[in-house]
């Protein structure tokens, strides 16, 4: 094999690995943030709200979640570990709803309000 065509196979064997940890790079840079960054085991208070009513209202006491007014364990914990489950998972998009009017996005009014101690996550239709 001449000199010349050793460099050029050498040539391209750099340039495709350049690409791939060009490639592994952009990868890791386009993964989807999640829709809160809050620590699941921090949040205190819970609401869910429908159609502008508190349906539940649950508070964390002793690793369980209680009523906030009857301090009765809810009737199915499960409610809360997967609302705080659905406010970590991946967004596509990240935008203040406050600002912005949602209907230009194609979506309803939202008809569920999830607050999270101080922080508030309308959920709506398409």
């Amino acid at each position: 094999m001449s000199p010349v065509v050793r460099s050029n196979w050498l040539l391209l064997a750099l340039a495709t690995l350049m690409s791939l940890a060009i490639y592994s790079q952009l990868q890791q840079q386009n993964g989807y943030l999640p829709i809160t960054a809050l620590d699941s085991n921090s949040i205190e208070h819970l609401e869910i709200w429908q159609d502008g009513k508190v349906t539940t209202r649950l508070v964390r006491r002793n690793n369980g979640w209680v009523h906030a007014s009857s301090g009765k364990p809810a009737e199915d914990p499960r409610l809360a570990d997967t609302m705080l489950h659905l406010a970590q998972l991946p967004s596509l998009h990240h935008f203040s709803a406050a600002a912005r009017d949602l209907r230009a996005f194609g979506l309803k009014p939202p008809r569920y309000r999830l607050k999270l101690d101080d922080l508030t996550i309308l959920i709506g239709d398409l």
